[in-house]
C-alpha cells in the first residue's frame, strides 16, 4: 500500500478527489478501491460472455468477438494495450478507463456505450480499460454485459493500484477517457473534475472533432 505522505504533490490532490468523490463531493476517483454492486447503472439483462485468455493472439481474438457482438475482458499490458489501438489505424478510437470500484466510472458508463452506438464502427472505435484487481474480473465482465457494451474491452494486468495509472499515463484519476486520431496519435485526454462537467454532449463533440482533422 502506498501511503499518501509518499507521493508527489499532484497524487496527494488525487487521492482527496477522491475522498471527495466518496463524499459525493468529487467527480473522479484516485487508486484506492472500494467494493461496489456491479448493478449501479441502470443494469439491463443480456446474452453471457466470456473471458479471453493473455497470449500476443488474444488482442486480435479480442477484435473478432467485439465485432460479432461478444462481450469479453481481456487482460492486458501497456504492449497489448498499444497492439489493440493499431489494430484500428484508420479510425478514431474512444477510449474509457474505468473500474468498479469507482462510482463516478459507473455511473458515466452509458456515455461510453452512447459513443459506441452513435458512431459508425468502420469511423469510430470504443474500447475501455479497467483499472480492476484480478479477483474483481468477474464483477467487471458482469457489468459491462448487464451494459450490453458491445465493443472491446481490456483489464489492466498492473490491478487497482497507482502501477495502473502510471503505466497508462493517467493523471486525473478514473474516469478518464483518451481520443486517438486515425493515425493513432492522441489528440485528447479528459478527466471529470470540478472544472470539467464530461457529458454526452461533450464527449460526442470530440469524437466529431477527432473525425474531422
Amino acid at each position: 500500500m502506498v501511503k499518501i505522505s509518499q507521493l508527489g504533490a499532484p497524487r496527494r490532490w488525487l487521492i482527496g478527489l477522491f475522498v471527495l468523490s466518496a463524499m459525493g463531493l468529487g467527480a473522479g476517483c484516485s487508486e484506492t478501491p472500494q467494493a461496489v454492486d456491479s448493478g449501479v447503472v441502470e443494469p439491463v439483462d443480456t446474452g453471457s460472455g466470456q473471458t479471453s485468455s493473455t497470449a500476443e493472439t488474444a488482442s486480435a481474438d479480442t477484435a473478432a468477438s467485439a465485432a460479432a457482438g461478444e462481450i469479453t475482458l481481456e487482460t492486458v499490458d501497456v504492449e497489448g494495450y498499444q497492439q489493440v489501438l493499431d489494430q484500428h489505424k484508420g479510425k478514431v478510437v474512444f477510449v474509457d478507463f474505468w473500474a468498479t470500484w469507482c462510482t463516478p466510472c459507473m455511473e458515466n458508463f452509458p456515455h461510453t456505450v452512447h459513443v459506441s452506438r452513435a458512431f459508425p464502427p468502420e469511423q469510430v472505435a470504443v474500447i475501455s480499460v479497467s483499472f480492476d484487481d484480478p479477483e474483481s474480473k468477474d464483477a467487471a465482465l458482469a457489468f459491462l454485459q448487464k451494459q450490453e457494451a458491445r465493443f472491446t474491452h481490456l483489464m489492466s494486468e498492473y490491478g487497482a493500484g497507482v502501477e495502473s495509472m502510471e503505466k497508462f499515463n493517467i493523471d486525473g484519476g478514473v474516469p478518464h477517457y483518451k481520443i486517438y486520431d486515425r493515425e493513432g496519435n492522441l489528440v485528447k485526454s479528459l478527466s471529470p473534475g470540478p472544472e470539467l462537467d464530461v457529458t454526452v454532449e461533450l464527449l460526442d463533440a470530440e469524437v466529431r472533432k477527432a473525425l474531422e482533422q
